[in-house]
């Protein structure tokens, strides 16, 4: 097969990836609240599910989004607005 044939044109490959971001989120969706997970892994599955969920918006919408640092900084600031609820 020449190498014209074997690419997929731009708007299949973004439509391939965002199908894949969109079972991956799904996944770990799924498996947050599983049964026997410590509060550590939570975390680390509510933040790849951030960084799934922005991922997919930055495909699928073509603007500009916030940078993994920034995402990781607001995720932050939320958690610990959370935390200060809960002991109040």
């Amino acid at each position: 097969m020449s190498k014209k044939h074997s690419r997929k044109p731009k708007k299949m490959k973004r439509k391939t990836l965002l199908t894949r971001l969109k079972a991956a989120e799904s996944a770990v969706r799924s498996n947050l609240h599983a049964s026997g997970l410590n509060e550590n892994v939570r975390a680390h599955l509510s933040r790849a599910r951030a960084h799934l969920s922005e991922a997919f918006t930055a495909v699928n919408e073509r603007r500009r989004v916030r940078t993994v640092a920034q995402l990781a900084r607001d995720w932050n600031y939320l958690q610990l607005i959370i935390r200060k609820r809960q002991f109040n």
